[in-house]
Parts: structure tokens; C-alpha cells; sequence
């Protein structure tokens, strides 16, 4: 539309992950060690490896959900 156009479309609300306070906190300390592998590859450093993490589980779990959440605090 051109409405759309001219003054911008509306923006969609970001989905909110409502999770255990457990998972939460495991999210923030992965979060916290990517951050840190970033900044010493950022420093120079050498051999250092990124951790892996195999997310698992039935559709619609909210796995990808996490993906994302993890990827946008990293």
C-alpha cells in the first residue's frame, strides 16, 4: 500500500520466550561464554574454539526460539 510506503508499516511485536528459570539461566551462561570466546578472538588469540550446543526435542518446543535469543544477547 502505498500508505505503507510513505509512513512505514507497522512493526510486528517481537515474540516473547517465556521459559523455566533454570533454562533462562543456562541461556545466560552460554551467552556469557560466547561473548567471552568473541572477545579473545577479537583480542588475537589463537585456538580458541566456540562451544557447540545440539538443541533437541519435538517441533514446537521453542528450539529455534532459543536459536534466536542466544544469537541476538551473543
Amino acid at each position: 500500500r502505498l500508505t505503507g510506503f510513505l509512513f512505514g508499516a507497522p512493526q510486528k511485536a517481537k515474540p516473547q520466550m517465556i521459559m523455566a528459570p533454570e533454562l533462562k539461566q543456562r541461556l545466560e551462561g552460554i551467552t556469557l561464554a560466547v561473548q567471552a570466546i568473541h572477545e579473545k578472538i577479537q583480542a588475537g588469540h589463537k585456538n580458541i574454539r566456540y562451544r557447540n550446543l545440539l538443541l533437541w526435542g519435538p517441533p514446537g518446543t521453542g528450539k529455534t526460539m532459543f536459536a534466536r535469543l542466544l544469537a541476538e544477547y551473543s
